[in-house]
């Protein structure tokens, strides 16, 4: 590793045992993500099965920190991980090396590869981190559009910025709270851009962010309940049209889609109306109407397995915890408040003012009481709705 690199894992230790915040990881040096080897299907784990081993450095202590790593990649997409067995030999060594924060090799190579992360990192999230890598996520702040959502005029004299990557981005979002990007506010990371964004907000998800887990999915061709995309709402080809599921419907009877896009910093769900080709979302007392940097909800034809469907699930304060629990049904993350806190579609019928709809609208995980909808230049806010998920017949 160079000296550069070297200063950087220090800095990054000092500030870990100072403050007891392990969000920014010191890792894999750029020029190991550089040239497209991020999102490449060749470089793809066959399956999503990645074969793995425990290095003897890791003791007794630390391996329910690496299982509830293992177990939140796991929760929230398709990648399965098993006991690689003697005579294979493309997996990855998980170790202890405490001559680093973390590092790891991105992609799959083929031959056994190692993720390491120092005792200095030993948290959940900085394990996700080089396991992303493992898993060929590149680094969230050097995507090639990154100028678009953070700078670094705050770096110091002679401290240059961390490079861009030339890697397919795919039409996802910038996370700002990905576990894949460095901390904000020093000059790895950036200062962030978007408005209602702080520095605060960068790298802070509990394990992987919603996008972070549809990045995975999308890139292993996840089926199933995990077969659902996001497609730009500028974007939509009639293929993707067709993969739109209807979970509303406008006094008129016309169908209203799953859509999603920022707003001051957060990521909410509301209503698509493609006749208007307008994404309308609830968002502090108002409804506001995007038709560029949002995303519809598609389910590609041939990611279905058979007894699975897309449904709304009527819940209520008492029994949304059991409904996202219950065995065959899977609520669907659509986003995430500005704190990480994440955040499902919901669907209810709203009549106020003489008008009519089923609506679509965001609930979060810290507030199961209200669900918010768009509803004619407004924001309703509602304590009955349905949920929106896959489940199982």
């Amino acid at each position: 590793m160079s000296s550069y690199w070297l200063t950087i894992c220090m800095i990054a230790l000092y500030i870990i045992v100072q403050n007891g915040n392990a969000k920014f990881h010191c890792d894999t040096p750029e020029e190991w993500l550089m040239y497209d080897k991020s999102f490449i299907p060749g470089a793809k784990w066959p399956n999503g099965l990645v074969k793995y081993e425990l290095h003897s450095s890791i003791t007794e202590d630390l391996v329910p920190i690496v299982q509830s790593a293992i177990d939140d990649i796991q929760n929230k997409t398709c990648i399965r991980f098993q006991t690689r067995s003697f005579e294979e030999l493309s997996y990855i060594l998980i170790e202890r090396d405490d001559t680093v924060c973390g590092i790891a090799n991105g992609c799959r190579l083929g031959i056994p590869q190692s993720v390491k992360f120092g005792i200095g990192c030993a948290d959940k999230n900085a394990i996700i981190h080089e396991i992303g890598h493992a898993l060929c996520l590149g680094h969230e702040h050097t995507r090639k559009d990154r100028d678009d959502y953070i700078h670094f005029d705050g770096c110091p004299p002679g401290e240059p910025p961390p490079g861009k990557d030339n890697y397919d981005t795919r039409g996802h979002f910038y996370d700002y709270t990905s576990q894949m990007s460095y901390s904000c506010g020093w000059c790895p990371g950036g200062w962030p851009k978007m408005e209602g964004v702080e520095d605060w907000q960068c790298a802070n998800s509990d394990g992987l962010s919603v996008l972070d887990a549809d990045k995975l999915n999308d890139f292993y061709d996840c089926g199933g309940c995990h077969g659902y995309r996001w497609r730009q709402i500028d974007q939509l080809t009639e293929q993707d049209k067709r993969g739109m599921i209807k979970f509303g419907e406008t006094d008129e009877g016309s169908p209203l889609y799953l859509c999603r896009g920022y707003m001051g910093g957060a990521i909410v769900s509301g209503k698509y109306w493609d006749q208007s080709r307008t994404c309308y979302l609830p968002y502090n007392g108002y409804e506001y109407q995007l038709q560029t940097n949002a995303q519809v909800f598609i389910f590609p034809v041939g990611k279905g397995v058979d007894g699975m469907q897309y449904q709304v699930k009527r819940i209520n304060q008492t029994n949304i915890q059991q409904a996202r629990k219950e065995k065959g049904f899977f609520s669907i993350p659509t986003g995430r408040k500005a704190n990480s806190v994440p955040c499902y579609g919901a669907s209810e019928l709203i009549e106020q003012d003489g008008h009519s709809e089923w609506s679509i609208g965001v609930v979060c995980e810290d507030d199961w009481d209200r669900a918010y909808f768009p509803f004619w230049g407004r924001e309703v806010v509602s304590s009955t709705y349905g949920v929106i998920g896959c489940g199982y017949s």
